[in-house]
């Protein structure tokens, strides 16, 4: 062997072991026996179909015009998703093994947002009332054994994933208070960025409570008022959507002052925004 180092054999070896690539050792010790040193040879075995397929996440990445990662780059990455997914009590085979990541790798998705998907699936799970069960199921067509893998999906892209994990938070919490939002009505009031995660579903719960109060209103005046009025307002402070309720309003209170039911109800809420 040209090497110098008596102890080369073993030390690609090891480092073909912490790869995962051990079947590339008869390869190792042919190189070193044609005379070829440590470096070189670390050099030549990634160049075998074992190697390539070992690390093919690079090979995606240069397509991508992405520097490809190094060994201990690319183990290091696939360490943190599994870490990642290892602390939310995935099960077991479920996105750990190394072909689970090549895709990932391949177009240089972060740890940071494998975790906040994770987050989501974890956040969703944890929500499984029947309403929300419901609302997954009839929108996306998600049971909830199959949360976590919808949230992970690689195809998917991870600000939709948070819009439609939102989606289903206002229709569980508007099935809770007995009204059904369509699919399409609830990912509008998800994109919203005036209503934080914490706020949806008092707010989602006061849409319907004043929707369906001053709906009732409108219609004694042959006028019509709903929920997603009132969701328009609470979700988007639409100008239009508040003078209506405030017409609807004071024609109840100009109707009713000094009365209870009705009346009172629905203005006091009304107030409230």
């Amino acid at each position: 062997m040209a090497d110098d180092n008596p102890n080369g054999y073993d030390l690609l070896v090891d480092m073909l072991r912490q790869w995962g690539l051990q079947e590339l050792a008869p390869d190792v010790l042919r190189l070193l026996q044609d005379g070829h040193s440590q470096d070189q040879v670390s050099v030549l075995i990634q160049d075998t179909d074992a190697y390539r397929k070992r690390f093919s996440g690079n090979d995606l990445r240069r397509k991508a015009g992405l520097a490809a990662l190094s060994p201990a780059e690319y183990l290091a990455t696939e360490a943190s998703y599994r870490r990642i997914m290892e602390s939310a009590g995935l099960p077991v085979g479920f996105y750990d093994q190394p072909s689970d990541f090549t895709t990932w790798i391949g177009a240089d998705v972060s740890p940071n947002e494998i975790q906040s998907r994770v987050n989501l699936a974890v956040d969703a799970a944890e929500r499984l009332d029947d309403g929300t069960k419901q609302a997954f199921w009839d929108y996306y067509r998600v049971g909830n054994a199959d949360l976590a893998a919808y949230f992970l999906d690689r195809e998917r892209a991870l600000p939709h994933l948070q819009t439609q994990a939102r989606a289903v938070n206002v229709g569980g919490a508007g099935a809770r208070d007995g009204y059904q939002f369509s699919r399409q009505e609830a990912e509008r009031l998800a994109s919203s960025t005036s209503v934080t995660d914490a706020q949806l579903r008092d707010t989602v719960s006061q849409a319907v409570d004043v929707g369906t109060g001053l709906g009732r209103v409108a219609g004694y005046y042959g006028d019509n008022y709903s929920v997603s009025d009132a969701a328009n307002e609470l979700f988007f402070s639409d100008t239009e959507a508040k003078r209506r309720r405030e017409r609807l309003a004071a024609r109840e209170q100009a109707q009713f002052a000094g009365a209870g039911g009705l009346g009172r109800s629905s203005l006091g809420t009304s107030q409230s925004y």
